[in-house]
């Protein structure tokens, strides 16, 4: 199953948070490093540290960069449920869709769409007629 396309600023915080972790690799190896003698043990401690702080960022990171991607694909489910609503709200009468844009919601605003669109229509038409 494909991924649906997220938002530049979603796709952004999921590639800091893979940065980050990659990050956070090296420094778990420079910490075991620095543990085992390799490598002074303040390096290590200092490396430890950094790991921590990497993997708390990264996790933040991730987390605002999935509710940014939920957010995408509600308002782009929302936009197609308009549409949906429009094409089929689209064959019933004015009087009809002023109740329906009275009662709200995304009926509502699909109603209200499609009233504002046939006024428009109505307004070039007659003065199309007029200016000719």
């Amino acid at each position: 199953m494909t991924r649906p396309p997220v938002s530049d600023e979603a796709r952004g915080y999921r590639i800091g948070m893979w940065l980050l972790l990659g990050v956070a690799a090296v420094n778990l190896l420079v910490a075991f490093r620095g543990i085992r003698g390799g490598l002074p043990p303040a390096t290590g401690a200092i490396a430890a540290v950094s790991f921590l702080f990497c993997i708390v960022v990264a996790g933040w990171l991730g987390l605002k960069g999935a509710r940014r991607a939920r957010e995408d694909r509600e308002m782009q489910s929302r936009r197609d449920m308009i549409v949906l609503l429009a094409v089929q709200l689209g064959k019933q009468d004015d009087e009809t869709l002023e109740r329906v844009a009275g009662k709200g919601g995304s009926a509502g605003e699909a109603a209200r769409l499609i009233l504002q669109g046939r006024k428009e229509k109505r307004e070039q038409g007659t003065g199309g007629g007029a200016r000719a």
